[in-house]
């Protein structure tokens, strides 16, 4: 159960980080284009690689440090008990 928790609350933030980078990085870079073109300047867009992806691993690593405690809670409850419960 922990590590079911703890995978649901990785893809919950991966997806919507990758998409978000992934529309930021295009949305940045067409945004600099149009200003650089406005003001004369060289239009050289550059995406810092290694500062995006430790952003990402940040936001997935802390998500994973706090869906810790709802993942221990869920794998210390029995499941049979919570289901017979409910019937």
């Amino acid at each position: 159960m922990l590590g079911t928790v703890i995978w649901q609350a990785t893809v919950a933030v991966l997806v919507p980080i990758v998409v978000g980078v992934l529309l930021g990085i295009a949305a940045g870079r067409w945004g600099w284009s149009a200003f650089a073109r406005d003001i004369g300047v060289i239009d050289l867009p550059v995406v810092p690689v290694l500062a995006v992806g430790a952003v990402v691993l940040a936001a997935v690593t802390l998500v994973n440090v706090v869906a810790l405690a709802p993942a221990a809670v869920a794998a210390r409850t029995p499941a049979g008990a919570v289901l017979r419960a409910r019937a």
